[in-house]
């Protein structure tokens, strides 16, 4: 197989699309291929200084915001007009790109409108069928018609995701769209498949936080006090790459902006605890390691409320909102769920790369 330049650019919202698309690159290269980032925002500073060797290029970003209020999905609503605009200006920008560098494939997490007509283009989402904040309601169908015109533009659409319903994701990624080219890829994970060691526990919670602000920092606070109110050893993972420093709360805790994947590993290692949103890429996470988790919902996200509730259902993780965080009592009924068994599906990701080769 001759090298190929393949353009990797994942959405800008919280670090889960760029960190599920460290498995992609690892593979790519591993099979030889010049591998080019593209993007903006924290998600494209982890993916540089994951891999400082690859060539980078900026992209037109809009960094969503979610309200505090009781109606916080309105606020999401009025971004629209400028989420679309955003997507154009990204187009543009790609042209520009495929023209400068000869790029052979793009392979675009999230990013609408990362397509061009002159090459193979990829999708990978598991949004095939998003959620509305107000279920059974003409806006839902609404999101579901524009999320199908906008997949049916790429050559094919990944779905990190199993084939057999409900999956991870339930009937977000189930069932594929009729005359739209789909692939179930399995989970994407920055983690591999490791043993975790049962050492004594330095820290009774770890906490791993992602996603846009406000509401970021409105869960980092909630958490410290909770952990200091209930006398809990804390380790957080505050989700800021940009940022190098480590601060030292109370009570033993302490705080990192930004971890490398190892030192992931080792803080999980030395908690009794996970606690994190419930986003897709956490409870991919959490899948390839075998670990369960106390999932607390970005307050206005509908999918992640249903993505908690799958998991529920499953047995393999607790939920509770960020209103009304009860962490001890979380402890307790973790302490009564199963153990949870990765079983290895195989390489589905290696075979949707095999099979993309021979279009480029």
């Amino acid at each position: 197989m001759n090298t190929k330049k393949i353009l990797i650019s994942p959405l800008d919202w919280g670090l889960g699309h760029a960190s599920r698309c460290v498995p992609i690159i690892k593979a790519l290269i591993n099979r030889n291929h010049e591998i080019i980032l593209a993007g903006n925002g924290a998600s494209f500073h982890y993916l540089s200084k994951a891999f400082p060797e690859l060539k980078t290029y900026s992209l037109p970003g809009h960094e969503i915001k979610y309200g505090r209020g009781y109606f916080k999905w309105m606020k999401l609503l009025w971004q629209i007009p400028a989420y679309l605009r955003n997507i154009k200006k990204e187009n543009h920008a790609l042209s520009e790109i495929i023209k400068h560098e000869d790029i052979d494939a793009v392979i675009s997490d999230n990013r609408y409108g990362l397509w061009n007509p002159t090459i193979p283009c990829i999708l990978i989402t598991h949004q095939l069928h998003p959620r509305s904040p107000i279920l059974n309601s003409i806006l839902f169908g609404l999101i579901n018609y524009y999320s199908r015109k906008k997949i049916s533009v790429f050559n094919e659409c990944w779905i990190p995701d199993f084939e057999e319903s409900p999956g991870m994701a339930g009937s977000l990624s189930h069932p594929p769209f009729s005359g739209i080219k789909t692939k179930y890829i399995g989970p994407l994970s920055r983690f591999e498949k490791i043993t975790l060691s049962n050492s004594i526990k330095t820290y009774q919670i770890l906490a791993i936080l992602s996603g846009p602000e406000p509401q970021r920092s409105l869960f980092e606070e909630s958490i410290i006090q909770h952990c200091l109110q209930h006398s809990l050893t804390l380790a957080l993972v505050r989700g800021l790459p940009v940022s190098e420093n480590i601060r030292q709360l109370e009570t033993g805790s302490i705080s990192y902006n930004h971890c490398t994947d190892a030192e992931i590993i080792n803080l999980i290692n030395q908690s009794e605890y996970i606690i994190s949103r419930s986003g897709y890429s956490s409870i991919m996470d959490m899948h390839i390691l075998g670990k369960k988790a106390i999932m607390i919902s970005t307050p206005g996200q509908s999918e992640q409320e249903y993505l908690a509730k799958i998991l529920v259902m499953q047995k393999k993780a607790i939920i509770q909102s960020q209103d009304r965080m009860n962490l001890p009592l979380a402890m307790r009924q973790m302490n009564q769920l199963p153990e949870i068994f990765v079983t290895d599906k195989g390489s589905l990701l290696e075979q949707a790369i095999i099979e993309l080769e021979k279009q480029i």
